[in-house]
């Protein structure tokens, strides 16, 4: 076994357990109340056709946090 398999073997526990985490956090009641409150602010927002690119691209980033978020989960819930 080399040094890179041990790394790379401690580093995917490490994110299975974010994985777990995440779902747990947002399994609540709670939780799923800030998701909706993210999808209404980011997913489900709309924009001018003016708006600049700037903002677009803040906004995109915004999505992309959110759709993370929502893999983490995913992949917790497949985990237990």
């Amino acid at each position: 076994m080399s040094w890179e398999t041990l790394v790379s073997q401690k580093a995917d526990i490490k994110q299975q357990q974010i994985d777990t985490d995440f779902a747990v956090v947002f399994a609540s009641e709670q939780g799923k109340k800030v998701l909706e409150y993210l999808e209404s602010i980011t997913v489900n927002a709309t924009v001018s056709p003016q708006t600049p690119s700037s903002n677009l691209w803040h906004l995109e980033g915004q999505r992309y946090l959110l759709n993370l978020i929502k893999l983490r989960i995913k992949k917790g819930k497949a985990k237990k």
